[in-house]
């Protein structure tokens, strides 16, 4: 095996490193370096690596025949101004007119381009390959742009289902199958996104109606087990529940991978006929202070299917109110953030009764550990930490 292949995840390392585009003291001797150019020197390996990676992005710049092609010149348009030009997202979208969500999933196809390239010179970019590619990663970039929004919050199961069965009834009504609510286990919350868990409700919900015999009853209702939540669509057929039915919902493709993303699970039980959407109870709250979504998408990917809710802030305003609003555990900090800097952060938090008992971590690319810990910070770690690093500075306070 290569020490490439050893490397674990091939795009979190390129992204990385685009990442840290210009940051010298991280791309030295950084191991996807020392694969494309095992012949260089370290010192040479950077400089031959920012050249092969604008002369890559340069190839995906569109010919004179595209002129007026918006969509053509989108993937070289998102890499040129975020890694070339280190333009802030905010500032790409105004410039592309572009949403976030529209950003994200361009960004992911640009992404997956650039690494066919620069791991394969003679790779020829794929002719539209807007339409090539959008058929095979459509739900994940979708998906992906939904875990980089930082919209998890706690969600009110009993709110949740109410609106999932307001905007199933039309459908319900005309399938004549009777959708109702049923009372949950108390008022129970779970932190995720709320559009995906919506998402993954109302696709259960239609999935079900448009498999069920005319004349059928399906009942909705939530309730908790051990480390798990559960969202249960109860079956009254007016038929025996066959396999057909069984099947359909299981080879639901973008349930199943909505489903994986926040870790859930999708269950049938026989006796009575449910079907089951199964959600781990984060058990732990970490607060990430960092105004770049690529971190924060990184800390979501290193503890993905782990107990921890994550909840994003990107300067002090936010990060002190969600200290105070959701109560974490931990609190991860980074140091240049707008506004004020990850110092006076962590001065407030440590000096202010309400959340001067929080951990708080430093991570910054910065070698300030004498510092922050002078400053009473809880611990330092040097960004972006690899993921065994992460988990291991974890374990001192989550056991």
């Amino acid at each position: 095996m290569s020490d490439f292949e050893l490397l674990n995840n091939v795009e979190q390392q390129l992204q990385n490193c685009l990442t840290h585009f210009y940051d010298y003291a991280f791309l030295y001797q950084h191991p996807l370096l020392a694969h494309l150019f095992p012949d260089s020197t370290d010192a040479l390996r950077v400089q031959h690596f920012r050249d092969h990676v604008a002369k890559t992005i340069e190839r995906l710049q569109p010919d004179a025949s595209a002129a007026g092609r918006e969509k053509d010149s989108r993937a070289y348009n998102v890499l040129m101004l975020r890694y070339i030009h280190q333009y802030e997202i905010e500032d790409i979208l105004n410039q592309l007119t572009l949403s976030r969500r529209q950003y994200f999933r361009e960004h992911a196809k640009a992404v997956e381009i650039l690494i066919t390239l620069l791991l394969n010179t003679d790779a020829v970019i794929p002719a539209n390959s807007e339409h090539n590619l959008i058929g095979e990663i459509s739900i994940e970039s979708e998906i992906a742009s939904l875990n980089q929004a930082d919209d998890q919050i706690r969600v009110d199961l009993d709110t949740l289902l109410d609106g999932v069965i307001d905007a199933c009834k039309n459908l319900a009504a005309q399938r004549d199958v009777q959708l109702t609510r049923g009372s949950g286990s108390g008022s129970i919350y779970v932190t995720v996104d709320r559009v995906l868990l919506r998402q993954i409700t109302l696709s259960l919900c239609s999935s079900l109606i448009v498999n069920l015999a005319s004349g059928s009853e399906l009942r909705f209702d939530y309730t908790s087990y051990e480390d798990w939540i559960i969202i249960r669509g109860h079956i009254q057929s007016a038929h025996p529940t066959d396999e057909t039915l069984l099947l359909d919902v299981q080879r639901n493709e973008s349930l199943q991978k909505m489903l994986a993303t926040i870790g859930g699970e999708l269950r049938w039980v026989s006796s009575p006929p449910a079907y089951e959407i199964w959600l781990p109870h984060r058990q732990y709250t970490i607060l990430i202070v960092d105004d770049n979504p690529d971190v924060v998408a990184l800390f979501r990917r290193y503890l993905a299917n782990q107990p921890f809710d994550l909840i994003a802030a990107r300067d002090g305003e936010q990060a002190f109110a969600a200290a105070q609003n959701q109560k974490p555990q931990l609190i991860i900090l980074d140091i240049m953030l707008p506004h004020q800097d990850g110092f006076e952060i962590l001065q407030k938090f440590k000096t202010n009764p309400q959340t001067h008992h929080i951990p708080v971590v430093v991570c910054s690319v910065l070698d300030a550990a004498d510092l922050v810990m002078s400053l009473d910070a809880d611990g330092f770690i040097h960004k972006p930490p690899g993921q065994q690093e992460f988990v291991n500075l974890l374990a001192r306070w989550f056991k």
